[in-house]
């Protein structure tokens, strides 16, 4: 009871003290700071002073208050020499402010400095929430407010656990700095790294080193950048990469967002996984939805197949895929290119749109259009728009490029069409007139093929196949023209490295329907709709087609080309078959009959066999290559020959009738077999013609 007297007497002495000062003129500057430095002793259960030359000595025990300036020490017991350097023992508490505490077993101050030396087996700093552990020495700096260690400590911010070797506590500004195996340890993730800043208040880290993050999913590395702990927000620096399972990405920055796990990736990004690589300018990742967007100069490859763009959208789980930009899709043997793509893998098909080319490497054929929906579970292409609206088609017959317009072309697997053969017992023209049925609705054509109609399945068949409904898509112009004089499928040959082609029947069957035009340097044709199929190397031409090669006009209802080593080997007119040559207008060579049958050898027509009330009409010539008279000839058949280009001899079976006329007894406009119609100047002279307007091309008929 007398010591607590004694105690609170001389508190109270010095704040009477203290304040009579104050009361007093303010002592120089000089004055107040030694005043500032020295150790006023507030307490202790027993004091001794020695003094032994310039050296005093005080030596405090039991209960031990100092103070300086604002700063109070506790402790067991203290030597003070000369007002100088101060040693504590025992339960060692210093308290600066009132959230800032020091604990430790012993302390070594110094007074001038204002640095203090804190030993024992554990040492604490104390700053608000956050707490300082070391279990060996803590250097603290009074006067800068800075805690240094060298033999390792741990820092703890709530949840957040902080250690390292060596590393520095800017107290005030609250900043942490950790060097040598620097660990973090948090709810969240891991993290390992030789220098790490740490903002206790804001709980931001800065790396500084090459770090290592890792949580439950991913693993992230970089040399710089920082994470906002407290708000889950991250940017990874300097050769910053990042791993989730078996995916791996990279870039100059890396973006992280906590609360939708997402990165960003920004500059030379990469992403791969397994048989996928993505690359662009930015990569945004959505992990909990595993959906990608890549922007600037992107590249996608998915097993064989890549996509190039300004833009991807793809997402991994329904592996989907959008595209804006000029776009490119390499899905061997098809290669695709348009200004935007939509495609649905778990729908099995999509749309591109704008300034469209498709390619099949394998059946050599290029499509170009505005609009081309794809179905990838048949293998299905619906192509529209284009120059005035009409897609175009190139494709190579006797080794020069062949070009064909209509308002829509469609392209299927081949080997589809003849899983409908065998199913359905049709041969081939009866597939080709069915679906081309199935497309034109007002046709009578379905009802002249299958006595009776087709069953209901072949119905439902044929509409799966021509099933293909045009989205709403953007608001997209029409092509108002196109560069056609350089145009070839050679021109449109990408990096070999690029087209691969399967091993298995990647034969394709086109379909064109509406206004049909064909131009070739030596072949041109018009007809209302047409198929072909690369398989077996047939065109099909329906309804009245016409056909010019050079000056030969033929038409029917039905004109088949077949092909044989990429040249013409015969061509079939089927019902009202007609052909027309002329070297000179108003003298015309023509042959009729129900059906025929043109062959070809070295791509010129060798003989022509007619068959079914096969008439002819020819114009003979001399040696000089002058008209001598008119041979007007009937019979059952007939086999023509030709000789360069030019008929040689005729032969007729089955009792001909007929009769040859000198030319001037002829009335040449009388010489015009039934169904004649020259319409010579409507056939397409070059690629412009195939999107005229049709009646410009028959303005002078």
């Amino acid at each position: 009871m007398h010591l607590h007297i004694c105690r609170i007497f001389l508190l109270l002495l010095v704040g009477f003290w203290s304040s009579g000062l104050q009361a007093q003129t303010a002592p120089p500057a000089s004055e107040q700071e030694e005043e500032q430095k020295k150790v006023d002793i507030l307490y202790a259960d027993s004091s001794l002073i020695i003094q032994r030359g310039g050296l005093i000595t005080q030596k405090l025990t039991g209960s031990v208050e100092l103070r300086m300036d604002s700063v109070f020490f506790y402790c067991d017991s203290a030597i003070i020499e000369n007002n100088e350097r101060v040693w504590a023992f025992g339960n060692i508490i210093i308290q600066q402010t009132d959230t800032i505490s020091v604990f430790a077993d012993s302390l070594e101050y110094d007074v001038e400095t204002r640095e203090a030396v804190l030993m024992g087996d554990t040492v604490i700093l104390v700053n608000g929430p956050q707490q300082l552990f070391t279990n060996n020495k803590l250097n603290y700096d009074l006067e800068q407010k800075v805690a240094t260690y060298t033999a390792g400590a741990t820092l703890f911010n709530e949840e957040t656990q902080l250690s390292s070797k060596v590393g520095y506590y800017y107290v005030e500004s609250k900043e942490a700095f950790f060097k040598d195996s620097v660990v973090v340890i948090d709810p969240d993730f891991n993290l390992r790294t030789d220098t790490l800043q740490f903002n206790t208040e804001t709980k931001v880290v800065h790396f500084i080193d090459s770090t290592l993050i890792t949580s439950d999913t991913t693993k992230i590395y970089c040399e710089g950048g920082f994470y906002d702990t407290e708000n889950g927000l991250a940017e990874f620096t300097q050769n910053a990469q990042f791993q989730r399972g078996e995916q791996l990405g990279k870039a100059q920055l890396i973006r992280y967002q906590q609360i939708d796990t997402s990165f960003t990736l920004i500059g030379n990004a990469i992403v791969t996984a397994p048989d996928q690589r993505a690359e662009a300018d930015t990569i945004a990742y959505l992990q909990a939805k595993d959906v990608f967007s890549l922007s600037g100069n992107a590249r996608f490859h998915d097993g064989p197949r890549l996509v190039e763009a300004e833009q991807i959208f793809y997402n991994a789980e329904d592996k989907t895929y959008n595209t804006t930009g000029r776009s490119f899709i390499s899905d061997p043997p098809q290669i695709l290119q348009a200004d935007q793509v939509d495609f649905s893998e778990e729908e099995g098909g999509g749309y591109a749109f704008g300034n469209v080319i498709w390619q099949d490497t394998s059946a050599e054929l290029t499509i170009k259009c505005m609009e081309v929906y794809y179905d990838q579970k048949r293998d299905y292409l619906k192509a529209s728009g284009g120059v005035r609206g009409r897609p175009l088609m190139i494709t190579l017959v006797e080794g020069d490029t062949m070009f064909m317009s209509a308002d829509t072309l469609l392209a299927v697997r081949a080997n589809y069409l003849d899983s409908l053969h065998n199913k359905y017992e049709l041969d081939s023209l009866q597939t080709d007139s069915l679906l081309l049925d199935s497309l034109m609705p007002d046709s009578l054509m379905m009802d002249t093929i299958l006595t009776g109609g087709p069953p209901k399945d072949t119905l439902a068949a044929v509409e799966k196949i021509t099933e293909a409904p045009l989205s709403e898509g953007p608001d997209l112009l029409a092509i108002d023209s196109l560069s056609l004089d350089s145009l070839s499928l050679d021109s449109m040959a990408l990096d070999s490295q690029m087209v691969m082609k399967p091993e298995e029947d990647t034969s394709r069957f086109v379909i064109a329907y509406n206004d049909v035009r064909i131009f070739k340097s030596n072949l041109q044709a018009l007809a209302d709709s047409l198929t072909f199929n690369s398989k077996d190397s047939i065109f099909t031409f329906f309804n009245n087609p016409i056909m010019w090669a050079d000056t030969t006009q033929m038409s029917s209802d039905t004109i088949r080309i077949q092909m044989k080593n990429e040249a013409i080997d015969r061509v079939f007119l089927e019902q009202k078959a007609i052909i027309i040559n002329s070297e000179d207008d108003g003298f015309y060579n023509q042959i009729k009959g129900k059906k025929i049958t043109a062959f070809f050898k070295e791509d010129a027509i060798d003989r022509m066999l007619v068959e079914g009330n096969a008439e002819s009409i020819y114009y003979g010539l001399d040696e000089n290559g002058a008209y001598v008279g008119v041979n007007k000839t009937a019979c059952s058949e007939m086999m023509i020959y030709f000789k360069d280009g030019e008929a040689d001899r005729i032969k007729f079976l089955v009792q001909p009738q007929g009769a040859a006329d000198p030319m001037k007894d002829v009335d040449h406009n009388s010489m015009r077999l039934d169904g004649f119609k020259w319409i010579f100047d409507a056939r397409p002279k070059g690629l412009d013609d195939l999107f005229k307007p049709k009646e410009e091309l028959f303005s002078k008929q």
